[in-house]
């Protein structure tokens, strides 16, 4: 079964607020929503592009874990905790299962073939450029 991801997505439109928000979840809501969830890991992400959004991510076994996590009660118990802390925050869920997963190290192997490619062909470059000129010392020898 493919891990899954539930991810939150809220909105702090109150710049003066953010640094609080921010310590917030990283003190408090995070390690309770990893903790009550059973989640595997969990990210936060503040937006390059748009300062006001804030994402977490929580990954799961599979679906039916994440199925779990989010149907029980202590989802109930965060969401009010978050609704109580910071009624101004408006949020969505999203609930994502793995398609694909990839790995720099993947990359780096298409690379190293790359530069094997490459440097198969220095090298065999390099042994017809020997190869000529022990030819040319041979001839000038007879």
């Amino acid at each position: 079964m493919p891990a899954a991801f539930f991810v939150v997505r809220a909105t702090v439109s109150d710049p003066t607020r953010r640094q609080a928000f921010d310590a917030w979840y990283s003190r408090e809501h995070l390690p309770d929503a990893m903790r009550s969830f059973g989640a595997v890991k969990a990210w936060r992400y503040w937006s390059a592009t748009d300062p006001s959004l804030h994402e977490a991510m929580y990954q799961f076994t599979d679906k039916a874990a994440l199925d779990r996590a989010i149907e029980g009660p202590d989802m109930k118990r965060l969401v009010a905790d978050f609704n109580r802390d910071w009624p101004d925050v408006t949020r969505t869920r999203e609930v994502l299962v793995l398609a694909e997963e990839r790995a720099a190290q993947d990359a780096r192997r298409r690379i190293r073939r790359g530069e094997d490619a490459s440097s198969q062909m220095r090298a065999t470059q390099k042994y017809r450029k020997d190869d000529k000129s022990s030819a040319a010392n041979n001839s000038t020898r007879k």
